[in-house]
């Protein structure tokens, strides 16, 4: 037995065992995101209810469309599952091309993502973070942008135009507490497979791209904008190798990503220090 298959088997007994705070802190994913998604396909399911009701539960509000699914493995740690008809798997690999892109970038924090086949169902399995704070609810999206760190609203400006996610709000977005500070969670982002005949439509009337500067901050962290450097066709063939449906991410696809890419570089300048809270 390898290291690799060790801590496999001991993650489930960690996760349970520490508090919920240390489990779903995004350090943990990047360090054991290999080891959490070989959890989330292969550990088997022992409860499951409808989203819907497990936010109304929380006294939550609700702005989904589909089925989705608050999901329970049998190491107690939960999930959300989203189903998808089997002849349109297309959200579903665009949310873990989202998280495999997030994971080769450095950023933003998206929860551990796979695909999985749940009582015949195909979708995506997402890991769960509970938090008590409702972006829906009355001026809590302002209040959470005002506590999250100038970096962590940098990066998610910049991962939404560049991989082209034009859903964007906080009915795709978690605030989630960590110890003494806030971080922003994307947890839902399907909409990159459609983001070349969009922003196509979108630019069509802006050649100098004029209206995406007003989105995007003049400044970014160091380590950001090396990431977007080292970005190019070989790695973003490799973010999306796992797909068999070329139709999702075809060349032309590829090609918008890195010119976004680019003008990204051109625009906004590396600068330490940028990570404190506002």
């Amino acid at each position: 037995m390898n290291l690799k298959q060790i801590i496999f088997l001991l993650l489930p007994y960690f996760f349970c065992n520490a508090c919920n705070h240390e489990f779903e802190d995004p350090n943990t994913w990047k360090a054991h995101g290999d080891e959490i998604a070989e959890m989330l396909k292969k550990t088997d399911i022992t409860d499951h209810k409808p989203m819907k009701i497990a936010l109304e539960e929380q006294g939550k509000k609700i702005e989904f469309d589909g089925e989705v699914f608050l999901v329970t493995l049998k190491n107690g740690i939960k999930a959300v599952f989203q189903s998808l008809p089997l002849d349109d798997q297309g959200d579903a690999i665009t949310e873990v091309a989202a998280y495999q892109a997030s994971r080769a970038l450095g950023f933003p924090h998206i929860p551990p993502t796979v695909l999985r086949e749940i009582d015949s169902r195909k979708g995506s399995l997402q890991l769960f973070v509970d938090t008590p704070i409702d972006l829906l609810g009355d001026g809590e999206f302002k209040k959470a942008f005002s506590n999250f760190s100038k970096e962590d609203i940098d990066n998610l400006l910049i991962f939404y135009f560049v991989l082209g996610q034009w859903d964007v709000g906080a009915h795709n977005l978690l605030a989630y507490r960590y110890r003494d500070h806030f971080i922003s969670i994307v947890s839902d982002i399907y909409c990159i497979k459609t983001a070349y005949g969009l922003w196509v439509q979108y630019h069509a009337f802006d050649p100098e791209h004029k209206t995406f500067f007003t989105s995007l901050p003049k400044t970014c962290a160091t380590a950001t904008y090396k990431a977007l450097a080292k970005l190019d066709k070989a790695l973003l063939k490799r973010i999306f190798a796992y797909s068999a449906d070329p139709t999702c991410f075809p060349e032309a696809h590829l090609e918008v990503i890195l010119e976004r890419c680019k003008q990204v570089l051109n625009f906004c300048k590396p600068q330490d220090g940028v990570g404190v809270t506002n």
